[in-house]
């Protein structure tokens, strides 16, 4: 969802190159000389023809950005050309969640927060109360004292 709403909004596009967002992922070396590059349509689509990775999921769901990239920067395997088969990878999607942060200025999870669950509920509690322009009595003033985005914007709302 995070990255379709940045494409909704102009940022990105599926068709981009993932190394247009990831410059380390510039210098990969596919399988046959004419391979197209990896694009995010292929990481949202488990097409970029990484490995199956089950186990690097499980050993590295809190991994920093700058640890991913040094991972990157080592190398990737591949098992096919991009755009020619599904197989599953926990990695195209850690790189998926590098790009979300990269191009939104900050974490992926505070994304999430304020992007998708924030403005679901949001939603949710209008349509529950039934009055779908109910204006915030809030002000941002408020929630000037909050440090964390997800917070201010949760003070925000209420």
């Amino acid at each position: 969802m995070a990255i379709l709403k940045l494409r909704d909004e102009g940022v990105l596009s599926l068709t981009d190159p993932v190394s247009m967002f990831i410059p380390e992922l510039a210098f990969l070396t596919y399988l046959t000389g004419d391979a197209t590059p990896i694009t995010i349509y292929n990481l949202l689509t488990m097409t970029a023809g990484f490995p199956e990775d089950n186990p690097w999921g499980d050993r590295f769901l809190d991994i920093t950005d700058e640890s991913l990239l040094e991972q990157v920067s080592q190398g990737i395997s591949f098992s096919s050309i991009p755009s020619q088969q599904y197989e599953y990878s926990n990695l195209g999607y850690g790189l998926l969640g590098y790009i979300i942060s990269r191009v939104s200025g900050i974490s992926f999870q505070d994304f999430i927060s304020l992007n998708i669950l924030i403005s679901s509920f949001s939603m949710a509690t209008q349509k529950h109360s039934g009055n779908r322009t109910r204006k915030t009595q809030h002000t941002e003033r408020d929630a000037s004292d909050v440090k964390s985005p997800v917070l201010y914007q949760l003070k925000k709302i209420w």
